[in-house]
């Protein structure tokens, strides 16, 4: 099974990005994943991200189980090798998009240090909102 499509499996039912778009993300140069394992080596969670002359963006993350703790210890442990990169130019901008109506990873997100910076109004095909955040890695 390749990538895109273990990838496009974690995200599960109701995954806003296809087969294709996976395979574009990773084909696409300035783009980087981080990749979070079981002690088995199975991949339980991945975050996509993009470098820009300004920052780093976040184009997707997802764990293949939720309610378990999975997110939590996938995105602190993401921070935490951004933090402690000494190739990484700090002060660094990262930003990210996230459903309005995504109760759990707004909260993860405030807890880390994240704050809203603009909310694009029914944004997503549902008709929620986008809420665009960042967080200051100094």
């Amino acid at each position: 099974m390749n990538l895109a499509t273990q990838l496009l499996e974690i995200e599960g039912l109701g995954a806003r990005w296809s087969l294709g778009d996976y395979e574009s993300e990773l084909n696409n140069p300035d783009s980087r994943s981080y990749f979070y394992r079981g002690d088995q080596g199975e991949l339980r969670g991945f975050v996509l991200f993009r470098e820009f002359p300004d920052g780093l963006e976040i184009m997707n993350l997802a764990v293949r189980f939720k309610g378990q703790g999975w997110g939590r210890h996938l995105f602190m442990g993401y921070l935490e090798s951004l933090k402690n990169n000494d190739l990484v130019i700090k002060p660094l901008e990262l930003r990210l998009e996230v459903d309005a109506e995504n109760a759990a990873a707004i909260a993860l997100y405030k807890k880390s240090g994240f704050e809203e910076v603009f909310r694009r109004p029914k944004y997503y095909k549902n008709g929620s909102d986008a809420l665009l955040m960042k967080l200051i890695i100094k």
